[in-house]
């Protein structure tokens, strides 16, 4: 008869760093997601100003690390997050941009 707890440590080990790369994608997304909605919020108060606010200064009094640019009649934020677990998935920086039309 085959040793049950072997097989089964056996397999418990072999699946443990795939659930454990799993876990930090999740995370990850998580993080990414997240900040990203934060922008879309900095975004939608953008919609709701008038003319001739300077778009910039309401993007950087609510996030210190968005980057703003306006070009043609749209505003542009951009924002490099850096990855949790970057170490792990090997992505050090994630790129989110939001482009709001004026």
């Amino acid at each position: 008869m085959l040793n049950n707890k072997a097989q089964t440590l056996v397999i418990f080990i072999i699946l443990l760093p795939l659930f454990i790369l799993f876990l930090a994608y999740v995370f990850d997304f998580l993080n990414v997601n997240y900040e990203k909605q934060k922008l879309n919020d900095i975004a939608s108060l953008i919609e709701i100003n008038d003319e001739n606010t300077n778009y910039c200064k309401i993007i950087y009094a609510n996030d210190k690390d968005a980057n703003c640019t306006v070009e043609s009649g749209k505003v542009i934020i951009t924002k490099r997050i850096k990855s949790i677990f970057g170490f792990i998935t090997d992505r050090k920086y994630f790129d989110i941009r939001i482009e709001v039309k004026l």
